[in-house]
């Protein structure tokens, strides 16, 4: 008995690690929600920044604009116009995240 014990509470640990991992979802080479066409301007890089959005489990349906809320979050907290070379990723709890790097438009071509 003492056995079956040890191995259910080895398991519920291994469950609850897993689901407290991140894990990607996709990589995109640019993104913006407030602008259309990259190619249109001429960028600066910024720097790493990153975003992240939790679905408000009460109210929200599905997991619809997750990302485009994570962009939206760094974009405005980071002034970026664009992000490049980003990483999506999906976290517990209905949150997605963020990673790339901003990118300011210097002038349009």
């Amino acid at each position: 008995m003492k056995n079956f014990k040890l191995a259910l509470v080895i398991l519920g640990l291994a469950v609850a690690a897993g689901c407290a991992t991140k894990r990607k979802l996709m990589d995109v080479p640019m993104v913006s929600m407030t602008k259309y066409n990259s190619g249109d301007y001429e960028l600066k890089e910024m720097g790493p920044i990153s975003g992240k959005f939790c679905a408000d489990v009460t109210e929200d349906e599905g997991n619809m604009g997750l990302i485009d809320m994570s962009v939206m979050n760094a974009q405005k907290q980071s002034g970026a116009d664009f992000i490049s070379n980003v990483s999506v990723w999906a976290e517990a709890g209905g949150c997605t995240s963020i990673e790339g790097t901003g990118m300011k438009i210097v002038k349009s071509k």
